[in-house]
């Protein structure tokens, strides 16, 4: 049974690799991944197993490492949130997997901005996902209106993004999670 904090977000990030992803199964093309606001999540050691066999290289776009456990590689230090507008420093089309766990509703809680935060970063998830690349974004929108507005935000940008909700209780003791799956098309 998961019950601390880091059990929990381990648990939300294997779905996300494993089923939404499907990273469950070896494969010898090398490949990138974009952790947004990763923390320390993605150098412990069931993610990096994951990683590992899979061939998927990963780096992580978080606070300076001075306020994250860890020892900081493979991560861009970045504040995200106080970014204005935020932009990913990631050159475009270089990434075929993006995630996000727990992350953006530090930008959509702030909907009294006039210019939506969540907008800029859906737009950066599309500039710098391949064609074909596959995006995970899993959080907790305060409102419906929230989560309303961000799959908006995927579904208006250019390159385009299709893809849809997906409602699952990784975590049997824990409340159903919201994760939203995004491909970026050839156009």
């Amino acid at each position: 049974m998961h019950t601390t904090r880091t059990e929990i977000q381990i648990a939300i990030y294997l779905f996300a690799l494993e089923v939404c992803l499907g990273l469950s199964t070896a494969t010898s093309s090398a490949r990138a991944l974009l952790d947004l606001g990763c923390g320390s999540m993605h150098a412990l050691a069931p993610i990096g197993s994951v990683l590992e066999s899979n061939s998927v290289f990963s780096i992580g776009i978080d606070l300076p490492s001075s306020s994250l456990p860890g020892d900081g590689s493979n991560r861009i230090h970045c504040d995200l949130v106080k970014r204005q507008p935020p932009v990913v420093p990631v050159r475009d089309a270089c990434m075929d997997f993006i995630l996000s766990i727990s992350f953006l509703q530090w930008l959509t809680s702030s909907t009294i901005k006039p210019t939506y935060p969540a907008k800029a970063i859906t737009g950066d998830i599309a500039r710098i996902l391949r064609p074909g690349g596959q995006c995970v974004i899993q959080f907790y929108p305060l409102t419906n209106d929230e989560l309303e507005l961000t799959c908006k935000c995927l579904v208006n940008t250019k390159p385009r993004l299709a893809g849809c909700r997906i409602l699952a209780r990784p975590v049997p003791n824990r409340g159903i999670k919201i994760f939203l799956y995004v491909q970026r098309t050839s156009v």
